[in-house]
Parts: C-alpha cells; sequence; structure tokens
C-alpha cells in the first residue's frame, strides 16, 4: 500500500499568507544513491516551524547517508 502523498486539507499553523494551501504530507527517500522527495501534488512553497525543518533536515541528512547529525542551536 502506497502512503497517502499531498494536501491534506488541513491548516497547521493556521493560514501563512493568501497563497498558503494548507497541510502537505511528504515521503523523503532514497534510489540508486539520490535523495528523492516526493509531495504528491504541484508545489510552489512549504513551510514549517522550525522544530520541524530541522527534523525533516535530518530525515534527509538520513537518507543521504550521514549516520549521525548533532544539532547546536
Amino acid at each position: 500500500m502506497r502512503p497517502f502523498l499531498g494536501p491534506t486539507g488541513d491548516f497547521p499553523q493556521g493560514k501563512l499568507n493568501p497563497t498558503d494551501e494548507g497541510g502537505l504530507q511528504v515521503m523523503i527517500g532514497n534510489k540508486d544513491g539520490a535523495v528523492i522527495i516526493t509531495f504528491g501534488t504541484p508545489v510552489a512553497w512549504f513551510g514549517m516551524p522550525n522544530s520541524e525543518a530541522i527534523d525533516f533536515a535530518k530525515k534527509i541528512m538520513k537518507q543521504a547517508g550521514v549516520k549521525s547529525v548533532k544539532v547546536i542551536l
């Protein structure tokens, strides 16, 4: 079964601006040595709180083969 991708229909941080189309479920993976991020829909931009951005970056680095990440803020 393929995971749900694309718009979620909610606004988890409220509507950030008039072009905000709401939440987005993405998939991060690796195929043949390339990190692949699948959005499931055309995307002009996406935003997230800082803590989620750090988690997103860690997931990308994990798929890129980084074994450990230490975040110093």
